[in-house]
């Protein structure tokens, strides 16, 4: 876990850089899933869907991980039983697209819409947090305004946060 941890905190403040490739945004996650599961041992399954088209494309650093840990903690830990995240990245013609679902608690509609609509035009704020909002701010800010977040229902229960990011 410590190897771990040690490895997380090298791929965050590797370079000054604001992007990095996905396979190593891939790679970051894929660590801080290391820890989670050690940390909530027989409670978290993740599944992973990779276009390998796409793994040398750029995206704004720490994307994945503040998802996943939303979907993990606000999600999964509150089920009684183990839950799964998947996630999904395909590249199209000049976009990729980025699904990390949850078979969490969910989230009422009203919140949703609510969360959506921020998306959409909160973004040159200042926040210390690096969770959902965060992530979006990034995206816009590097990438451009058609890019960045939304959240869904995923069916019945849990979550689906899409990601958009233009092909570099």
């Amino acid at each position: 876990m410590i190897g771990s941890l040690a490895k997380l905190l090298r791929l965050g403040i590797e370079t000054q850089d604001h992007l990095t490739t996905i396979e190593k945004e891939i790679e970051h996650a894929k660590t801080f899933i290391e820890i989670l599961s050690v940390r909530y041992t027989d409670k978290l399954t993740v599944l992973w869907d990779i276009d390998t088209e796409i793994l040398a494309n750029k995206i704004c650093k720490i994307t994945l991980q503040p998802i996943i840990e939303n979907a993990m903690y606000h999600g999964i830990k509150p089920l009684d039983a183990s839950g799964i995240i998947f996630i999904k990245l395909k590249g199209y013609s000049d976009y990729i697209k980025i699904e990390v679902s949850d078979n969490g608690i969910g989230m009422p509609d009203d919140k949703i819409n609510q969360l959506n609509e921020q998306l959409k035009i909160d973004y040159i704020k200042e926040d210390s947090s690096i969770g959902i909002m965060n992530v979006n701010q990034r995206i816009k800010l590097i990438l451009g305004e058609n890019y960045g977040l939304t959240v869904e229902k995923n069916g019945g229960t849990g979550i689906v946060v899409k990601i958009i990011i233009p092909k570099i």
